[in-house]
């Protein structure tokens, strides 16, 4: 508390020279009021929304690598930034892939009418809007204090002569403290702003090698659980062995002594 008083003391000091104090005064106040007022007043009209369209793309197998590069390099025109993207081979014939970027929002009209050329088809397409007002206000609320703050002990750092060495000392490791605070927020800031200034595109390529293609996955399936079954039914078997073969002499030993005793009624 009292650094804090002496910071507030020293800035007050490097204003009051050479001009009289209800100059000063009115100064103050012209300087600090309407600033606020219009800060809190913009952002009373903003709203910070991070936006995601996700879209599905029925495309012909042998088409989906070439598409998709083309949909990279217009992206690259548009400058936008890809943030994952990959092919997967499939059985059949069949192929899949993915790209996830982030766009400026007066380029997504023309990625979107890319994605709805031929060959490929838009199957599916949902957005979702999440609000991220309060989380990107506050950071900048925060962010202003802790800039402002930093300024004051700078200011008073310049002004050591005045002050004592303690204080100096302890103006120095908050200062130090302070910017490293400033710098996660501002992280933190610039992350937020990306998420609400820019939208997330997710892209999904169904890759279909031809018409009869479902049939051929049926019966892939089929023979899949088919092949499973077996081995299902041999592990069965084989734990059933295992638990009765350690008996096998004692139920051998009792059916020799059924088919003795049996004969032996026989013969009488």
């Amino acid at each position: 508390m009292a650094l804090m008083s002496l910071v507030g003391c020293k800035e007050s000091n490097k204003v009051v020279e050479g001009e009289p104090r209800g100059a000063i005064e009115t100064k103050i106040i012209e300087d600090d009021t309407p600033s606020g007022g219009k800060a809190e007043a913009e952002s009373a009209q903003s709203r910070y929304l991070a936006v995601t369209h996700s879209y599905t793309l029925r495309v012909p197998s042998d088409a989906v690598e070439s598409l998709q590069s083309r949909h990279l390099k217009i992206c690259a025109e548009l400058h936008c930034t890809v943030m994952e993207s990959a092919v997967d081979h499939e059985y059949s014939g069949w192929m899949e892939a993915h790209t996830k970027l982030r766009i400026q929002p007066q380029g997504l009209a023309k990625l979107v009418a890319e994605l709805a050329s031929p060959p490929a088809v838009i199957t599916a397409h949902s957005t979702t809007t999440e609000d991220k007002t309060v989380a990107v206000l506050d950071v900048d609320k925060r962010l202003e204090s802790k800039v402002a703050l930093r300024d004051r002990l700078l200011a008073l750092l310049h002004n050591a002569g005045t002050v004592k060495v303690t204080d100096l000392v302890t103006a120095e490791r908050e200062l130090s403290d302070v910017q490293g605070e400033i710098e996660s927020l501002t992280a933190v800031r610039d992350y937020l702003r990306t998420q609400t200034d820019t939208i997330l595109v997710n892209i999904r390529y169904d890759g279909r090698a031809a018409e009869t293609d479902l049939d051929l996955k049926m019966l892939w399936q089929a023979f899949h659980g088919f092949g499973r079954s077996m081995v299902d039914g041999a592990a069965s078997l084989v734990s059933v062995i295992a638990f009765l073969l350690p008996w096998a002499p004692v139920m051998t030993l009792l059916i020799w002594a059924a088919r003795k005793i049996w004969r032996r009624r026989r013969t009488r």
